[in-house]
């Protein structure tokens, strides 16, 4: 792929949640009492890895989009084979891991690609062993744990060096087994995990360098997640070489920031504004204005604190005239790549003069990219480091670029580079508004997108959906093919494609619970009429009842009404019954179905969701002066939650209320 520079659009609404806190969100999530909601979690290809191994050992997830709900773990059943965990190219997952399925004595096998094959794991073996866990080594795999009987004495540990997810698999194992440990470690780490425990309310306590967490348990919770700092990193990179940008909702942990202050005090014009506290994390907005900057000289005390910036540092070490020399960076060679050599290779290809020395990394810069060829070594930070050398070049940079999906999958997008590229799956679909919607979206946001149209038959479905999965960011769905891709047996109107998996949602419920607000319609101890059985009664069903409605329903077949009163907690309609709402989910628009003019006329409301074309209950509705809520104000509110899950982009009062507006007025 060739990077070279051009008129190139920063988009600043897009996010990038921190996957470091996104791991240890998930895996709190799994161990917690109660359910776990997270907003602006990553979705990657590494955090996807930990949400498939916390599934196999028995907790559950639903996506989306960036906000995913986290059921905790079941009791795993008896086994005469232990579990297979498969990381991916997560060491994170790993590690983490780790301490859990020790911690827990689970049996289980923990893999993965040849990548994370390579790197060391005895960095996390031995202080579990350490700690009493059976973990140990073995042949063609990580490493395996043992389902002995778990340490629950204290424990205290001292060490010169550790990770942070050597430090959090350490906790995870206390926390889980029910024991106590106290850690010290001589150099500071991140300290991610502490804060999440902390928040979620474990007995941890941090004094200067040593780390204390008693036996407690942590609850669920609502948790927000800052966007990364790390991958901000090439953001800020892209904005001191061009015309600047403005990074929101920026993580700044103390032991995340030394490379903005490194880039300060290379003369980076960078400001940090509006700090705030996110739940227990240390966010802010970033601006940044386009600098000279000089050389970097990174002494060995600060570069293990940003050994994932380094090859953003890298990019712009090559505009700085003179020699930028980081010390103390081998560990890099331990990384996915051994990315010192990778990072020295791509200064070298992009036509700077660079030297790995032991373990320090000398670049002599030009002033300027040069650009050039650049082997990125499947290392998805060295791909954003080219990619971002290459749109401020002199002749761009051609490089790979299949594995940014690792830790940023949308990079392209937020850099103005690519485009969301959308659309609706259905038969018979030449009618639909959603084109209209999304680009009335797609205008108001400045998130440029396409929006097409897959029209589809049952024989073609599943070629539709290879298709889908090689070119669609996310698709909505339509009858009779919602249930084809269905979470929990809910009908699917919405699904995200990340990282070569799609992502089932349901917005329907959205939208008639929106609908229902705008006009001031509150649900909550309403006895409501459900007329229909399909995907979107489904979805309203489950939505109302959330919200503490009264169901009764109606259909045609009447074991159908009878599956979604036992499914959701109602009543078979039966005639006669006033309602305080009539909502219909059926294709009909001629006659009235089950509920006459007197049922219409004795409730408060009614709304229908078909929206081809005015309906006999929408005129009998408005005939008695009752609240008549067609189907495009459902349609309208389930686009704009579709349009949240497929770009990371909320719509906020004020927004949703002026594109309201704007669509009522273009139909």
């Amino acid at each position: 792929m060739l990077f070279e520079p051009g008129n190139y659009n920063f988009n600043s609404r897009l996010n990038f949640g921190d996957k470091s806190i996104t791991h240890r969100a998930f895996i709190c999530g799994a161990l917690a009492e109660g359910t776990t909601e997270i907003e602006n979690a990553c979705i990657c290809r590494d955090t996807l890895s930990t949400a498939d191994c916390l599934k196999k050992m028995g907790a559950d997830f639903v996506f989306r989009g960036t906000s995913v709900t986290v059921y905790p773990l079941k009791a795993l059943p008896s086994r005469n084979e232990p579990l297979v965990l498969d990381c991916g190219n997560s060491g994170t997952t790993a590690r983490l891991l780790a301490g859990v399925a020790a911690g827990l004595g689970i049996r289980a096998v923990f893999k993965g690609d040849a990548s994370l094959s390579r790197r060391p794991m005895d960095r996390v073996i031995l202080p579990l062993r350490e700690m009493g866990f059976d973990i140990r080594k073995t042949d063609n795999a990580l490493f395996v744990t043992g389902d002995s009987t778990c340490v629950r004495d204290e424990r205290e540990l001292s060490f010169e060096t550790l990770s942070a997810q050597v430090k959090g698999a350490l906790l995870f194992a206390a926390l889980v087994s029910g024991g106590t440990i106290k850690i010290t470690e001589r150099v500071r780490s991140r300290n991610h995990t502490e804060i999440m425990l902390s928040h979620l309310g474990a007995r941890i306590k941090t004094d200067g360098n040593e780390i204390r967490l008693e036996k407690s348990r942590i609850k669920g919770a609502k948790l927000k997640i800052p966007n990364d700092v790390s991958t901000a990193a090439f953001f800020i990179a892209h904005g001191l070489l061009g015309d600047g940008a403005v990074l929101n909702n920026v993580g700044v942990n103390p032991t995340r920031t030394e490379y903005i202050s490194l880039l300060k005090e290379s003369g980076a014009n960078i400001e940090i504004s509006n700090e705030k506290n996110v739940c227990g994390e240390a966010a802010a907005d970033i601006s940044v204005t386009r600098s000279a900057l000089k050389p970097f000289i990174c002494r060995k005390e600060r570069s293990r604190l940003l050994l994932d910036e380094i090859p953003a540092l890298a990019v712009l070490a090559l505009t700085a005239k003179g020699r930028s020399k980081f010390e103390s960076v081998g560990e890099l060679a331990a990384k996915e790549s051994d990315r010192l050599a990778g990072v020295c290779g791509l200064a070298k290809s992009l036509g700077a003069d660079a030297a790995v020395c032991g373990d320090c990394l000398e670049i002599y810069g030009k002033g300027y990219i040069e650009g050039g060829q650049a082997d990125t070594l499947n290392d998805h930070r060295l791909e954003l480091a080219a990619a971002t050398a290459g749109l401020h070049s002199k002749r761009g940079v051609e490089t790979s670029f299949g594995y940014a999906d690792v830790s940023c999958p949308d990079f392209l997008k937020i850099i103005g580079a690519e485009k969301f590229r959308l659309g609706l799956l259905g038969g018979d679909i030449s009618s639909s508004k959603s084109p209209l919607l999304f680009s009335l979206f797609s205008d108001y946001f400045s998130v440029p997108l396409s929006y097409e149209l897959f029209e589809t038959d049952a024989a073609r479905f599943d070629d539709t959906l290879k298709k889908l999965k090689t070119y669609a960011d996310g698709f909505n769905v339509t009858m009779p093919y919602k249930s084809r891709l269905s979470p929990d047996g809910m009908p699917s109107n919405t699904v995200l494609n990340k990282c070569g998996r799609f992502l089932p949602a349901v917005t329907d419920g959205d939208g008639v619970v929106l609908s229902l607000a705008a006009h001031k319609i509150d649900v909550e101890g309403k006895k409501l009429l459900l007329i229909g059985a399909g995907g979107s009664a489904a979805a309203a069903a489950r939505a109302l009842a959330d919200r503490g409605a009264k169901l009764c329903f109606a259909n045609r077949t009447q074991e159908k009404a009878r599956e979604s009163a036992i499914r959701f907690g109602g009543k078979i309609y039966e005639k006669g019954v006033v309602c305080d709402g009539i909502l219909s989910f059926v294709p009909v628009f001629d006659r009235l179905l089950f509920a006459d003019e007197k049922d219409v006329a004795a409730a408060e409301f009614v709304l229908d969701a078909y929206y081809f074309r005015d309906t006999r209950l929408l005129q009998c509705a408005r005939k008695y002066g009752k609240i008549a809520v067609d189907g495009l104000d459902m349609l309208f509110f389930q686009a704009i939650k579709a349009f949240e899950i497929f770009t990371s982009v909320k719509a906020s009062d004020t927004d949703t209320e002026a594109l309201y507006a704007l669509f009522r007025s273009k139909i």
